[in-house]
């Protein structure tokens, strides 16, 4: 196997166990590795550090994910990390949800790699040189092990640029109905995993939508970017009174309204705004509206730190606008799943909004991503997921 040597002043973040190593660290490598080839990382002096996946046109030029010396890290040990992966999620899959994820990326050793379970569907990317590299090994595994009647990969171009990949064929097997009928928390979705937003279903707001949903009895509900009705539909399960959901993809509504049905939910209990979320606020402001739950769950607005700043403004334009939407004693949910914004970054802008409102605001509960997500503890950057129920007075 060939190595790489890191540098001695760059060897302590191996040491401890974090997963990602920059080109910086790198004082020498053999000659001729692959990209996506598998590699031993060691120190000046030649101890091992760790097995990794190599990318020489990738800033982060290594992806660790074993550390254990004695592990032959071959293609039966990443079948093995698929079989831990899908066991760790076992208890999730009950009569009332049969959607999770399987696989995420560097939280299960299995870098690059995102598998979504869709009630007997997996829906996967493979976003990293060497996922590409090993993705049908990876795929078979978990079709083997949650006996799937098919799969479809879902990889972005613009994840595979960064890893200096031009060119990208998506693969599948099996056949792929055009949309799924799933069950998260007892409510029956129509899912769309080939035309549908990443995996085609956000299976990490699962314990907050539930949540959400225990403040929605007998309330009026405004769900924010909705997309295809997650809260929504949570919402009236829990006997809300009325939902409103704003989001710019009129298929995501067209979803929202045919799982409504699936669910045997009124129409008269949710009225439907296609459009720019932003301007949407502002005009049911003019309105006068009031709400006495509202949930912001954008997307992700600050993808980079170069983007931090502009985000900002956008978080607390929508929190100002919520506050202002807000009935007395109502309750907002803020979403975050940008990394470059952390959970003191999220407080701090809601007390902006708040200031600008003339309202008092309370912190009630933080949240996070799932267990199918899990926050591996020397991977920081696997917490994307941040969320503050908070109080209007």
């Amino acid at each position: 196997m060939k190595s790489i040597v890191i540098h001695e002043n760059r060897k302590k973040s191996v040491m401890n166990r974090h997963p990602w190593i920059y080109s910086g660290s790198i004082k020498s490598a053999d000659k001729n590795i692959s990209d996506g080839e598998i590699i031993r990382a060691v120190t000046v002096q030649g101890e091992f550090l760790c097995y990794g996946f190599y990318n020489s046109r990738s800033k982060i030029t290594v992806r660790a994910f074993c550390w254990e010396e004695k592990t032959i890290p071959d293609e039966n040990y990443l079948q093995q990390l698929v079989k831990n992966s899908v066991a760790k999620r076992a208890k999730i899959l009950t009569e009332e949800t049969d959607c999770c994820r399987l696989v995420f990326s560097e939280s299960d050793f299995l870098p690059g790699v995102i598998a979504d379970f869709y009630n007997g569907f997996i829906s996967a990317s493979f976003n990293t040189a060497s996922a590409q590299l090993y993705k049908k090994i990876i795929l078979d595994a978990l079709v083997s092990e949650t006996d799937s009647e098919g799969f479809i990969e879902n990889t972005s171009s613009d994840f595979l640029k960064k890893e200096g990949i031009s060119e990208i064929k998506n693969i599948s097997g099996g056949s792929i109905p055009d949309f799924i009928q799933i069950r998260e928390n007892g409510i029956i979705y129509d899912a769309d995993i080939i035309q549908g937003q990443k995996t085609g279903f956000y299976a990490d707001q699962r314990s907050n939508r539930r949540i959400a949903s225990g403040e929605a009895s007998e309330k009026t509900v405004l769900d924010v970017f909705s997309y295809s009705g997650g809260f929504t539909l949570n919402a009236l399960k829990n006997n809300a009174m009325h939902v409103t959901s704003i989001d710019s993809s009129s298929q995501a509504l067209d979803r929202l309204k045919s799982s409504m049905s699936l669910n045997g939910f009124s129409v008269q209990r949710q009225t439907s705004i296609q459009g720019d979320a932003f301007q949407t606020l502002r005009n049911l402001q003019a309105e006068n509206r009031k709400y006495d739950l509202i949930i912001l769950d954008p997307p992700k607005l600050a993808p980079s730190r170069h983007s931090l700043n502009d985000a900002l403004k956008a978080y607390k334009e929508i929190n100002l606008s919520a506050m202002r939407l807000a009935s007395d004693n109502g309750i907002i949910f803020i979403f975050s799943c940008s990394q470059a914004v952390n959970i003191e970054t999220l407080k701090e802008v809601v007390r902006w909004a708040a200031v600008d409102a003339g309202r008092d605001v309370f912190f009630l509960r933080y949240l996070s991503q799932p267990e199918d997500h899990p926050v591996l503890a020397t991977f920081p950057e696997s917490e994307y997921l941040k969320g503050i129920m908070y109080s209007v007075i």
